[in-house]
């Protein structure tokens, strides 16, 4: 099972970025990355592809990813992906 370590860095410019209400940047990013690992793992269980394999990516829905969130979680990982192209956070995970 492949398991996501995300930067410090990444939460504390986030919790400057949105300070209210408490913790609602730890909470973001969390729901965030646990969405990301398990369609990583979903990906790794159904087997990639050649090019996927060779490119060293992931095959995943961007609908799904979308789609599965409700209206309010949706907003908030909408506002973290906006915020960390805003950041130009190349390194968001490590």
């Amino acid at each position: 099972m492949l398991k996501i370590t995300v930067n410090e860095i990444v939460l504390n410019q986030l919790r400057q970025a949105f300070p209210t209400p408490p913790n609602s940047a730890k909470k973001a990013l969390d729901k965030y990355v646990a969405l990301l690992e398990q369609m990583i793992n979903d990906c790794l269980q159904m087997g990639r592809t050649e090019l996927a394999r060779k490119l060293n990516a992931y095959d995943i829905s961007v609908e799904r990813l979308r789609n599965s969130e409700s209206p309010r979680e949706l907003w908030r990982l909408q506002t973290l992906r906006r915020w960390s192209h805003e950041q130009e956070i190349k390194p968001f995970f490590t």
